[in-house]
């Protein structure tokens, strides 16, 4: 996948759009090197340049992660799941940049008080 260069006028349009929202969002290069990160995400201390697996402790790719299928794709992936270190049901998102080879916007919300019961305990293996 082709490494694209992240120039000044698409960290200034990422942190337009996103530096507002209240949850950690990530820019991030096909490699999984962490880019950039909105204001909530530097509060959290998510460190630029980082490989973004490793804030869940990882080593390698999550095992849930859809960066690759929507850089493919071309077109945005969806996961909901139940996650232990967000402490409840979370929504992820996988997005590409329109133009923008090699790079994806990435951000899971927890929304445990919107789901059912059932949903907030970890899935059996």
């Amino acid at each position: 996948m082709e490494q694209t260069s992240v120039t000044q006028e698409i960290l200034d349009a990422f942190h337009l759009m996103w530096d507002l929202h209240p949850g950690p969002v990530m820019l991030v290069r096909a490699n999984r090197e962490i880019v950039a990160v909105n204001a909530t995400g530097k509060e959290l201390g998510i460190p630029e340049g980082s490989k973004c697996f490793t804030l869940a402790g990882r080593n390698s790719l999550c095992k849930n992660c859809k960066g690759n299928a929507a850089l493919a794709d071309g077109t945005a992936k969806r996961s909901g799941t139940y996650s232990e270190s967000y402490g409840g049901f979370v929504d992820g998102y996988w997005t590409p940049l329109v133009g923008v080879p090699g790079l994806f916007l990435h951000y899971a919300n927890n929304i445990s008080e919107y789901v059912r019961p059932e949903l907030l305990v970890p899935a059996a293996d």
